[in-house]
């Protein structure tokens, strides 16, 4: 038995090769430093998705629909139809499905006329060429309570509305008007919403355009209101903070898996 040779070899056994042992240790740091970060990753996914629980992001789709009534003094004059000729309704609206509220909105609406039933202000003919409906700067949703079978209710205050219209009479009696800025609050907007991947959402009642009897060809005593009715479809879209860090959480532990797997 040569107990020098077995000595030798024992202790070239605890030697490192300087190139390879330095290079195992790289390697071993570079899979924890990776562990730890893909681990961190993993953590704020968890945080963001506890600090958007609740909170949805909806995006409106073209199968929703707006109808208005023109109104003076409650009778109706007048019926405007915003998604009638292939116009389509469009926008973004944000729920929180845990206290049933409306967080925040914007729905923006495609341009529509009515020839009315008599005129108003010397103008037969009203067109709305563009008009949005959102949250306002003091805006706040109080749910009405609790969701029955799925729906549930909300009035949401106040509402800010921006609306351009167009008036004009057919008899050529009177200067048509153009591109009329309308921006004021609508009030309390009623909500109706039945949550899931696809929102149903029912708003009623809200005013779209207030025409006031000022400055008109023709006087009038009260002014004509447009009073809609919106029936919106529209489906969840994810956060893109959340999209990015769900991508980084699937190639980390994917990873992780494969460093695991080598070892």
């Amino acid at each position: 038995m040569n107990f020098v040779s077995d000595i030798t070899r024992t202790e070239d056994a605890n030697v490192e090769t300087p190139g390879k042992g330095l290079s195992m240790r790289m390697r071993m740091r570079m899979r924890r430093t990776l562990n730890r970060f893909w681990l961190a990753i993993l953590a704020l996914l968890l945080l963001h998705g506890q600090a958007q629980a609740g909170s949805i992001l909806y995006t409106i789709n073209a199968s929703s629909t707006a109808t208005a009534n023109v109104l003076v003094d409650s009778y109706a004059i007048g019926a405007i139809d915003f998604t009638a000729g292939g116009s389509t309704l469009s926008g973004t609206i944000r729920m929180d499905d845990t206290d049933y509220t409306v967080t925040d909105f914007n729905i923006i609406l495609g341009s529509a006329s009515t020839t009315l039933s008599s005129s108003y202000g010397g103008y037969d003919t009203v067109g709305i060429v563009s008009s949005s409906l959102s949250d306002g700067a003091a805006f706040i949703s109080t749910p009405l309570g609790p969701p029955l079978g799925g729906t549930y209710s909300s009035i949401s205050t106040p509402a800010s509305v921006a609306s351009i219209y167009d008036a004009s009479d057919s008899t050529g009696t009177y200067v048509s008007v153009s591109g009329v800025p309308l921006n004021f609050s609508a009030g309390a907007v009623s909500v109706f919403a039945t949550p899931g991947g696809m929102l149903h959402i029912t708003i009623s009642a809200v005013t779209l355009a207030v025409i006031t009897p000022q400055g008109l060809p023709v006087v009038e005593v009260h002014p004509l209101q447009v009073i809609g009715s919106l029936q919106l479809n529209a489906t969840s879209v994810p956060e893109p903070s959340t999209a990015l860090l769900v991508a980084l959480g699937m190639v980390g532990m994917g990873m992780i898996r494969r460093q695991r797997a080598k070892l």
